[in-house]
């Protein structure tokens, strides 16, 4: 008998052009026109498949991909010369949930009670957006005047101004410690908690200057700016479509303070509301929280304390660890602007999933932290911070099965596996394969979930939601290899932007090739868990295996 926890199989390569429930496959060049529930590289009839004649001489590294896209498990013999030195991972495609969630805000940390405060703060919009749309029709005179005096205010440097922390229910008094120019006309400011930790000069200028210079400019050329004309449900109620500022507040976001564990920043769309709103006569029956504490503005918060930590026995540096992590949450966290702008108040989209968005936001911060930090997974001071020691690509590989689509309030899976290292793993593949050109009609497109991320995919000829997750746990089983085989891993790429109002001239941005060592990579042998890894036991010249549901198989010639 098999173990519950193990598999026993053979099989093929690469996943044929299916779009069944949860996933779906990219063509291959070998399929098979048939009818049978499972297809790929492989000759299949029914659930009996054949190995090629010249598999026998294939070479290390030679992947086999097949797919069960049925909904029903399927028992699948291989017939061919599949050894012991052979390795296979299987790969479960979960249905997406995409219409049932909301979009939340966005916190990046260990924190999963933050994910959860900010969601019932949108909870409560959506719970209350026909009374909001009915306020929004009789407010559009009363409205013009404030939304034109919030648009155009101005700050000088030490100016004062308290904000709204909605994660920690309190108000902050910050000083503005840094500014800085934008491509699209506006200013970025950079405010310091008084009663937390000091921020220097020195400090908040790094941070003024490559927001300004770098993670606004690439995210508005690869995505979009965060703000401009919205859907007449929003109109009246929100930000003056003109509105260009942007601010960063430096908080102290964990109790006590630590820079390294528990929340590192967050989002909340609501900051782009009106308070006046909240004087409106139909809140006095109805919650009108969300207007009576925005801040009016496009804001992110930051945890201060990381940005001013100092490697040990080091005088601070921007290469140091925190201000590194800081400036990658910045990236992370500037993208939840960018979405919750493109669906929620551009096209009034409430339906969305959280996985989707976390991972756009990991693949961005990844993406704009490389641009300042080119050293990529190395031990020098210019090693990108979300590859080093410790760095959620470093738990990815130590604990690799995670199942996005099962993203709850809490950032973390039913097993207690946070799934911020799977989002950042998945967008780095995306990233050293097809470049940026995936964001924009993934992010800015009407559709949410998995459909989103197909569009940004089918872009860039990267097939699907389903054949992506395949191609990473794949990728695993290619760790060791002296370069990475077509298709698969993190190769060295250049991505490049184009000239545009935001980039002039353009840029390039060189994502160092990214290695990483066998002995890493600790994938599960669990048949329970969306990934793992299946045992090859031939018998009589075949091997058989349960294929789940919606599930996709794997093989490397080693």
């Amino acid at each position: 008998m098999l173990n519950k926890k193990q598999n026993l199989l053979v099989l093929s390569v690469m996943a044929a052009a299916l779009s069944g429930c949860g996933g779906g496959g990219e063509g291959s060049s070998s399929s098979f026109t048939q009818k049978s529930q499972i297809s790929g590289d492989l000759n299949c009839q029914t659930s009996a498949c054949s190995m090629p004649a010249g598999a026998a001489t294939d070479p290390a590294g030679k992947v086999y991909l097949l797919q069960n896209a049925s909904n029903q498990e399927a028992t699948v013999t291989i017939d061919g010369p599949l050894t012991n030195s052979w390795d296979a991972v299987m790969t479960r495609i979960s249905s997406d949930t995409a219409g049932n969630g909301r979009i939340g805000g966005g916190a990046r940390g260990g924190d999963g009670a933050a994910d959860a405060i900010l969601a019932q703060k949108m909870q409560v919009v959506y719970d209350n957006i026909a009374t909001y749309a009915g306020i929004s029709q009789r407010a559009q005179a009363r409205m013009k005047l404030e939304k034109r005096v919030s648009a155009s205010a101005r700050y000088a440097l030490n100016d004062s101004r308290a904000w709204y922390d909605s994660i920690g229910s309190r108000t902050l008094n910050t000083t503005m410690k840094a500014s800085a120019a934008l491509p699209n006309g506006g200013t970025v400011y950079v405010w310091a908690q008084d009663d937390a930790a000091a921020v220097t000069a020195e400090q908040a200028n790094f941070l003024a200057e490559r927001f300004a210079n770098s993670v606004y400019p690439i995210e508005s050329a690869v995505i979009s700016e965060p703000w401009g004309s919205v859907a007449s449900t929003w109109r009246a109620i929100s930000l003056d479509s003109g509105t260009k500022d942007v601010h960063l507040v430096l908080a102290q976001l964990n109790q006590p303070a630590n820079a390294f564990k528990g929340l590192m920043g967050y989002v909340l769309p609501t900051n782009a509301l009106l308070k006046s709103v909240a004087l409106d006569p139909a809140c006095a029956t109805e919650d009108c929280s969300p207007f009576a504490n925005s801040n009016e503005a496009l804001v992110t918060f930051l945890n201060v304390d990381t940005l001013v930590a100092k490697d040990d026995g080091q005088l601070w540096s921007q290469n140091g660890r925190g201000p590194a992590l800081s400036l990658s949450t910045l990236g992370h966290e500037y993208q939840h602007l960018l979405y919750s702008y493109n669906k929620l108040f551009r096209q009034n989209i409430t339906g969305a999933t959280t996985w989707e968005n976390e991972l756009a936001a990991q693949t961005m911060g990844y993406l704009v932290a490389a641009d300042t930090y080119h050293g990529g997974r190395s031990n020098g001071p210019d090693a990108h911070p979300d590859l080093g020691a410790g760095s959620d690509f470093t738990r990815f590989l130590a604990s690799p099965a995670c199942d996005l689509k099962r993203w709850p309030a809490l950032s973390s899976d039913a097993s207690g596996v946070s799934c911020y290292p799977k989002a950042l793993a998945t967008g780095m593949l995306m990233l050293h394969q097809y470049g940026a050109g995936v964001m924009k009609p993934w992010v800015t497109g009407a559709n949410v979930g998995e459909k989103a991320l197909n569009d940004g995919l089918a872009s860039v000829g990267g097939g699907n939601y389903g054949s992506l997750m395949q191609r990473l746990y794949t990728s695993l089983l290619l760790a060791d290899f002296p370069t990475w085989a077509a298709g698969y891993g993190f190769p060295a790429k250049q991505v490049t932007l184009p000239a545009s109002p935001y980039l002039i001239g353009g840029k390039a941005i060189s994502l160092p090739e990214v290695r990483v060592g066998k002995q890493e990579v600790q994938l599960t042998m669990d048949s329970t868990q969306e990934a793992y890894r299946v045992t090859l036991i031939p018998m009589g010249g075949k091997v058989t295996i349960a294929m789940p549901a919606n599930s996709r198989l794997s093989l490397v010639k080693r």
